[in-house]
């Protein structure tokens, strides 16, 4: 029986996928874990592998076609196993049966440097028979990702994971690590920024929090309400930011002031999340920097208490099964959390360092469960608009920390949320912060 390929749930509130680009033709032979096509929704984007290895078959869903979640997308049939094209479609696969196909010889290491394009000194390169299919280096999603971003093939890279795998590192190293989707010339200490939407007027710039990544405002802003562009970055040790040699609160800081004034952001609507809220407070009041506005959510840094055990197990956690768990503290709706967004985090932990990263950053922000830096001084100096958002059922920081704040700071609370009222307060959250868009200078 041939095993189906359907569109898969990556996100909570979706209920159509978008096939943007099918990586594996009808009729050819794909190994288990490849990626099969790259797929879209209202508010993400992943690449979806290949759930057994055979020839991939009735492909019915073209690129830049949408169709609902759990559709069958194709059909995986064993290279033994007999084929016949469903009844009224036509069959694009080559004419020759499967069982007819001469066996798919393995790549040749070939010595002849004449037998392929030049490589560069000391790579090797990999030759195919006549007839052959064209041999795919084995690499992780978010290599082959970054190889196109940045045009680099594939083949003349030597990957460092196991069994020859091509991850992260080994592009970066062949880009020389440039890869911080910034302007062309910006130096390599920069953090990794995208724009998660363009237009005109002064940016939002987000800032998640600790052990997330920039792609979690993403379901925040997926309805395309707010008028303004808006940027997010990853914090040192998160996401595609390397941390560097220290890792302290104020370092912190700095990269992120660093990376805006790279981009020739001089002024900016700056909105928070947990440690990214203190961050963004300690820009707002920087000499450096033009804050409009100043929103902070869930935000660290207004008292002493912060939920140890959580700080710890986010930081060690290795799979998602152990990375959900913790991530059911700070919800209320269980639900709302999103399993694709989970995978994307231990995806990037086993391709990069930030697992290490984020255990030092721990040690330095929060020793013995507490927080080490405060911004309370700083929201005492600042002179513009401030909102401060908390969930009433915060379990990782309290939202009595929201008292004692100066008369001018606006605080928000919503019952029945948890650490995260982007995600479970959204239409709430999306309303203060259009607010902020449309007020007037």
């Amino acid at each position: 029986m041939p095993i189906e390929v359907t569109l898969p749930r990556i996100d909570v509130d979706s209920t159509t996928g978008r096939i943007a680009r099918w990586l594996a033709k009808d009729g050819a032979a794909v190994a288990k874990g490849e990626p099969l096509f790259e797929m879209e929704s209202e508010k993400a984007a992943v690449e979806v592998e290949s759930p057994a290895a055979g020839i991939i078959r009735d492909i019915t869903t073209p690129a830049g076609d949408s169709a609902p979640i759990g559709s069958v997308v194709a059909r995986i049939f064993l290279e033994s196993e007999p084929y016949e094209a469903p009844k009224g479609e036509k069959n694009t696969a080559p004419a020759a049966p499967v069982a007819d196909r001469p066996a798919r010889a393995e790549p040749t290491v070939s010595s002849h440097p004449e037998a392929r394009h030049p490589a560069p000194s000391g790579v090797t390169t990999i030759d195919t028979k006549p007839g052959e299919k064209p041999y795919r280096p084995r690499a992780t999603p978010l290599a082959r990702r970054l190889a196109r971003q940045h045009n680099i093939s594939l083949e003349h890279l030597t990957g460092s994971g196991p069994n020859g795998r091509i991850q992260r590192r080994d592009v970066l190293q062949a880009t020389n690590g440039a890869d911080r989707r910034l302007p062309p010339g910006a130096p390599i200490g920069a953090l990794n920024a995208t724009w998660l939407k363009t237009g005109e007027g002064t940016p939002f710039v987000l800032i998640h929090g600790f052990g997330s990544e920039l792609g979690s405002w993403r379901p925040l802003i997926a309805d395309d309400s707010l008028s303004r562009p808006v940027l997010a970055l990853d914090l040192p040790g998160h996401g595609l930011s390397p941390l560097g040699a220290e890792a302290s609160f104020p370092q912190l800081v700095e990269s992120v002031e660093t990376t805006l004034l790279q981009l020739g952001i001089e002024s900016a609507d700056l909105v928070g999340h947990s440690v990214g809220g203190a961050v963004a407070a300690a820009l707002a009041a920087s000499a450096n920097l033009s804050a409009r506005s100043l929103t902070l959510i869930s935000s660290a840094g207004l008292g002493p208490e912060i939920n140890g055990s959580f700080i710890e197990g986010i930081s060690r956690a290795s799979t998602e099964e152990s990375l959900a768990a913790w991530l059911r503290l700070t919800v209320v709706q269980e639900e709302r959390l999103n399993p694709a967004f989970v995978k994307a985090i231990i995806r990037r932990r086993r391709e990069t360092d930030t697992q290490q990263a984020q255990q030092r950053l721990a040690a330095a922000l929060f020793p013995d469960s507490t927080q080490s830096f405060s911004i309370r001084s700083e929201l005492d100096r600042l002179s513009i608009p401030v909102k401060v958002i908390f969930g009433t059922e915060d379990r990782i920081i309290p939202a009595h920390h929201a008292r004692g704040l100066p008369g001018t700071v606006a605080v928000h609370l919503f019952s029945n949320v948890g650490h995260m009222p982007h995600i479970e307060a959204r239409r709430g959250v999306l309303q203060l912060l259009r607010e902020i868009a449309y007020r007037k200078e």
